[in-house]
């Protein structure tokens, strides 16, 4: 004998309550994703500092290389009365200083008036270019190299 009324599963017919995600379990996922994205977000943000500072590190050690062999082609005359310019690829905070040392090892910044200047000068005579900047939250940096020079 047949079931006339026997019942078939039907597609939409309601799941048992287990099944789906409670309001709970929803508000949980998401506070995961928003501390996930936050990590991600202060992750980016670093590396494009770090990479800024390294691009500025990479401008100063270039811009003092370049100094030292400018000055590498003035004589002893020229080499004393260089005036150094501002370097405005690290921005408008950036300076540029060239010094000497002399016989007792004090430091003389460049521009020096040999005429007017009495102590004397040891040979080889020891240069140091610095370059000192600022970057975008104000912290300073620094980039130095020192060459000899002889008469």
């Amino acid at each position: 004998m047949k079931l006339r009324h026997a019942r078939k599963a039907r597609p939409d017919a309601r799941l048992s309550a287990e099944a789906g995600m409670t309001l709970v379990e929803v508000m949980i996922a998401a506070a995961i994703l928003a501390v996930a994205l936050v990590f991600t977000m202060g992750s980016v943000v670093s590396i494009a500092a770090t990479s800024r500072i390294n691009e500025d590190q990479a401008i100063a050690a270039a811009t003092v290389s370049t100094l030292l062999e400018e000055l590498r082609a003035l004589s002893f005359d020229q080499l004393m009365a260089y005036q150094p310019l501002s370097s405005s690829d690290l921005g408008a905070a950036a300076t540029v200083t060239v010094q000497c040392y002399d016989a007792s090892g004090a430091a003389l910044a460049l521009p020096i008036d040999t005429t007017t200047f009495s102590t004397p000068l040891p040979n080889p005579l020891e240069v140091q270019v610095i370059i000192t900047w600022l970057d975008e939250m104000g912290r300073p940096y620094s980039k130095q190299a020192t060459a000899l020079f002889g008469r």
